[in-house]
């Protein structure tokens, strides 16, 4: 019918400004993407919305996040619940990107009015000096909570370069299809989720995203001295991904729907060029999974025109440090003493 989009060849290359020579460089090409992504809109009956909260400290979608959506064929706005009577009508989810000063009461009804009615959302949150009792109520009535203090990793091939660098486990599920296997995903400065003793029967809970045993959380963050584990220090391992359904219609289905990830650093454009857009990947797997539900994502990720990105845990570095700064030399020395000693005998 009358339904077109308009695919710009200008477009397909995807721009970066480098700062060393001071000019725009070509750092990937997204031609594949981009034609995928036009002919499942132009066949698609409905595009659905994704609404993105502001007004309270609430991280901005990045480039690369937006795209990751967008290129599901979701329509991603903004939307500040301060000016508005709530959530619209044709909100296909919302996103809660880790709000820096807490909800009011009007606003937390707003969401909880939404959510209860079959609502879908994407919650992200971090670790904060002060009480947030409205942003947390809301995490509490789907069965859930926030451990205290921020989670270390002992085992250094689960983190990367600081201890704080969570290189998580990724459980296999719809959402985490994309990222499942060999991709590494990095969760900085999370925060344990930990599941109330008592919850509505009609909720259901599946982790997606966890740390090791060896991890353990610092409570006193303020007056942290050590990055060891000490006394007082609440130890793992701990959920840091958590998808919660609650069948509100008892038909064995689930209507309202919240994926909650402890740590809002998730959507830092360095910490996902850091795994090579992994990051950016789960996000998308999420909004696709939420907003058109468990259909296949026809979403073909940008070719990278640069090189790869290395990945590796701070074990892995430390392991082929000594390797090739210690082993290879001192095998080197040892092959030609033998040498020598072998010539000095003729």
């Amino acid at each position: 019918g009358d339904k077109y989009k308009v695919v710009n060849a200008d477009a397909m290359y995807v721009t970066d400004f480098n700062y060393s020579t001071y000019s725009y460089v070509k750092t990937g090409f997204d031609g594949e993407g981009m034609v995928t992504s036009a002919i499942d809109y132009v066949t698609s009956e409905d595009i659905p919305v994704m609404y993105v909260l502001n007004g309270n400290g609430e991280a901005a979608l990045g480039v690369s996040f937006r795209d990751a959506v967008e290129k599901n064929n979701i329509d991603v706005r903004t939307l500040n619940l301060l000016a508005e009577a709530g959530v619209p009508e044709d909100a296909a989810g919302i996103v809660m990107g880790a709000p820096q000063k807490d909800y009011s009461a009007e606003t937390t009804e707003k969401i909880l009015s939404y959510l209860e009615k079959g609502g879908k959302a994407i919650i992200f949150s971090n670790y904060t000096a002060e009480a947030m009792p409205n942003f947390d109520s809301v995490l509490s009535n789907y069965g859930v909570t926030r451990e205290e203090g921020i989670i270390l990793e002992g085992d250094s091939s689960r983190y990367m370069t600081y201890q704080y660098c969570v290189i998580p486990t990724v459980n296999y599920a719809d959402i985490t299809a994309k990222v499942y296997g060999d991709a590494y995903l990095l969760a900085p400065m999370s925060q344990g989720i930990r599941t109330l003793d008592t919850y509505r029967a009609s909720i259901t809970m599946q982790p997606l995203l966890a740390t090791a045993e060896s991890a353990y959380a610092k409570v006193d963050v303020q007056n942290m001295t050590t990055s060891e584990k000490e006394s007082g220090d609440i130890g793992g391992p701990f959920t840091v991904g958590m998808l919660i359904q609650e069948d509100i219609n008892n038909d064995k289905e689930a209507e309202t729907e919240v994926v909650y990830y402890s740590t809002g650093y998730l959507l830092d454009e360095d910490y996902n060029r850091s795994v090579s857009g992994s990051n950016a990947e789960l996000f998308g797997g999420t909004a696709n999974y939420l907003c058109n539900g468990t259909d296949t994502s026809s979403a073909v990720a940008v070719k990278s025109l640069q090189v790869q990105y290395l990945t590796l845990t701070d074990f892995s570095a430390n392991f082929w440090t000594v390797i090739c700064v210690f082993a290879l030399p001192v095998l080197c020395l040892l092959a030609g003493t033998l040498v020598w000693l072998n010539r000095r005998k003729r």
